[in-house]
C-alpha cells in the first residue's frame, strides 16, 4: 500500500517596497509582486495591505483627513509562471500615513510571511519617525 501525502506551499513575495520617506502632499507609491510556488492553483495569488497592522482598502477621504488610498492589482504571467503585481498608491500623504507598512499574500495554498516596511513623513526640512 502506498500513502500519497500533498503538500502546498503558500505563495511567495518576490519584490517588496523598502523603508521609504515621501514629503509632505506627495503620492507614495509602493509595489508587492507575488507568485503562487504551486503550478495547477486555480487562482493566482492576491496581495493585502496593512499599516500597523490594519487592513488597508481604497478610500478617498475628506480634507485634512489623510491622503486618498488606491490599491491596484494587475496578474501577468512570464514563462509560464503566473505573477501578481500589487500597487498601494497614497495620494497627497499626511503625517497621518506615516507607520509600518507591510503586504501579504494569499492563494489556495495558503497565506505568505508578511513582509514589513516603514513609511516616514518629510515637512518643513524635517523627517518625521
Amino acid at each position: 500500500m502506498y500513502v500519497h501525502i500533498y503538500t502546498t506551499e503558500p505563495p511567495k513575495l518576490v519584490l517588496v517596497p523598502s523603508d521609504s520617506v515621501i514629503s509632505y502632499g506627495n503620492t507614495a507609491l509602493l509595489t508587492c509582486v507575488a507568485v503562487s510556488v504551486e503550478p495547477d492553483l486555480p487562482a493566482p495569488p492576491t496581495i493585502l495591505w496593512l499599516k500597523d497592522s490594519q487592513l488597508l482598502s481604497n478610500s478617498t477621504p475628506g480634507d485634512d483627513e489623510g491622503a486618498s488610498v488606491t490599491v491596484r492589482e494587475v496578474v501577468f504571467e512570464v514563462d509560464g509562471v503566473v505573477f501578481t503585481r500589487s500597487i498601494l498608491e497614497l495620494c497627497g500623504v499626511t503625517l497621518e500615513e506615516e507607520g509600518q507598512y507591510s503586504c501579504v499574500a494569499e492563494d489556495s495554498a495558503g497565506t505568505s510571511t508578511d513582509v514589513s516596511f516603514s513609511l516616514s513623513i518629510f515637512t518643513n526640512g524635517e523627517e518625521h519617525t
